[in-house]
């Protein structure tokens, strides 16, 4: 509709001007003007004879010819593009009213053959998919998961411009900020629910969105220390960062590198250090009191897997009830659709109306998730922990940078240097391990199996677990955002002394 915005046919009416050619064969003038002002310019070099024809298959135009015929059909051209927008427009609104997304497929995602819905590319989908998870660990920053999902082959979709290409750092960006991703999509300044699959859940969304907002606790290193953005001072609250002295010696002109953890000093604290070596010992000798027995594990995790089924159950009797009235607000939801198309409700008491609905339909889908997954979730919740327990003392002392960083990331949410001691708050299960004994008590047997395996104290041990898993709000590990120990006010307030 718009004139000057359509360089082919500002590249041909050059052309022809430059005496390059002097006729036109086209299918339909209209596939040669769209506006008033293109229609001048053709009907003007027609008069004037720079243009000897223009023939389509119907007719012929000549310059000796009347006008009025052209000038006729140029108006029947600008009322078919305005048919044709309002016709497009039309049809995109349609969509979007029914649940699909009507734009450009968005990475991850891509256009079914038949159907022509959205649907998740069996390629990209799952990779995009995996670099999700590795940025909800809260260990990996945004530069380094987009390092590793191009590693893996990622590409957009090829194009007409070329193959695809990996993905780059504003687009990492952008993926990563974008609700869509959770099943919702903006539609002429509303937000609605989709009908795609949706790549994660919103809580999964709100807490990338945390994780972003503090970049300083990913933030990409020169040199690789373990326990670098983990620790806080006890003194002040800031970072402790890490720096290597290498200490040279004239005498056997051999030299050696040590590592020490200090504060930052941002708020003017005393960078006093401790080794690394001193702070391992510390971090190892509370994982040692947190060891479980391996056969404790393997016969725990056994009875949780025999959980599985008696859950299953529950949460589909109850998904059932929510199921019954998540339909019902939505045949209210499509009810008032046909209401609107048919005139029967004002455009004010659509918007509140169906605003009213779709917050019911959010209410209820949050619901009806957090009880489908509640079970399975403490369920995982002990499973890591347990295995943990089993892990994580092994994996600590034979790891490298990596593993050490990992098992100190799911050891504890709070870690708090006041020298020389290392505090740590870390999930009540693990706390819980400190105190169970793996003991061996063949007069304490409950259930069958051997004596000397089964007793009541792993009863009881198993029992705590899955009351603390089935009570914390935190799954294992937990999001490390507190800078304090829980309940304790104090712990990152500059000291008095």
């Amino acid at each position: 509709m718009k004139p000057d915005t359509r360089p082919v046919f500002r590249n041909m009416i050059n052309r022809i001007i430059k005496g390059e050619a002097n006729a036109l064969l086209c299918w339909h003038l209209n596939r040669l003007y769209r506006n008033q002002k293109e229609y001048g310019e053709l009907a003007h070099l027609l008069e004037t004879g720079v243009i000897q024809c223009i023939k389509t298959p119907e007719r012929e135009y000549h310059p000796e010819d009347h006008g009025l015929l052209m000038a006729i059909e140029a108006s029947m051209a600008s009322q078919y593009v305005r048919d044709l927008r309002r016709d497009v427009n039309r049809g995109v609104r349609e969509k979007a009213e029914k649940g699909w997304y009507p734009y450009k497929p968005k990475a991850g995602y891509s256009v079914a053959e038949f159907t022509k819905e959205l649907a998740p590319d069996p390629v990209r989908f799952p990779l995009l998919r995996r670099a999700l998870d590795l940025v909800l660990t809260g260990t990996w920053s945004v530069e380094e998961t987009r390092i590793e999902l191009n590693g893996w082959g990622y590409k957009s979709p090829r194009n007409s411009t070329g193959d695809g290409k990996p993905m780059t750092r504003s687009g990492m960006y952008r993926f990563l900020h974008d609700r869509f991703y959770t099943g919702v999509f903006q539609f002429a300044d509303e937000w609605l629910v989709g009908k795609h699959d949706p790549m994660l859940t919103r809580q999964e969304f709100e807490k990338i969105q945390r994780i972003l907002a503090k970049p300083d606790q990913i933030r990409a290193q020169a040199h690789k220390f373990p326990f670098t953005g983990l620790i806080r001072c006890g003194t002040c609250g800031c970072l402790v960062t890490a720096e290597i002295h290498t200490n040279s010696y004239k005498t056997t002109g051999h030299s050696r590198s040590y590592t020490y953890y200090h504060c930052t000093g941002r708020k003017g604290c005393p960078k006093n250090s401790i080794a690394a070596d001193e702070l391992e010992a510390q971090i190892l000798t509370k994982l040692e009191g947190c060891r479980l027995d391996p056969r404790f594990v393997e016969w725990a995790l056994g009875e949780l897997k025999a959980d599985r089924a008696n859950e299953e159950t529950v949460a589909n009797l109850i998904s059932e009830t929510q199921g019954d009235s998540l339909r019902a607000v939505k045949v209210k939801l499509d009810s008032l659709w046909e209401m609107r198309h048919a005139g029967e409700v004002t455009h004010q008491e659509f918007i509140g109306r169906k605003a009213l609905y779709m917050g019911q339909i959010e209410a209820l889908e949050d619901e009806a998730h957090l009880i489908a997954t509640k079970a399975e979730r403490d369920r995982q919740t002990a499973i890591r922990a347990l295995t943990f327990g089993r892990d994580a003392y092994d994996k600590f002392t034979r790891g490298g940078i990596e593993e050490k960083r990992q098992v100190a990331f799911e050891f504890g949410y709070a870690y708090v240097l006041t020298l020389p001691t290392l505090q740590i708050a870390s999930h009540p299960i693990i706390d819980k391990f400190r105190t169970f004994e793996c003991k061996d008590h063949s007069s304490q047997q409950i259930g069958p199996g051997d004596p000397h395996i089964i007793s009541s104290d792993w009863r009881a041990m198993l029992d705590d677990i899955r009351t603390v898993a089935s009570g914390s709000e935190m799954s294992f590990p937990i999001d490390r955002r507190a800078s304090s120990f829980p309940g304790n006010t104090n712990i990152c307030k500059p000291s008095t002394g």
